[in-house]
């Protein structure tokens, strides 16, 4: 339905994240950063809150 209306090639909604709608803006990749430096140092927990 809405893929013939709008001219999609996928469908819009989905049950699970596709990664190739991923935008990696600026903030995006501050917090991936964040999250990798826990797991690369081991931190007992990372804390990310949005």
């Amino acid at each position: 339905m809405y893929e013939s209306f709008y001219n999609l090639r996928t469908k819009p909604f989905a049950l699970l994240p596709d990664s190739d709608f991923l935008y990696p803006g600026s903030t995006h990749r501050a917090a991936y950063s964040i999250l990798e430096c826990g797991l690369l140092n081991e931190a007992a927990f990372t804390v990310l809150t949005g």
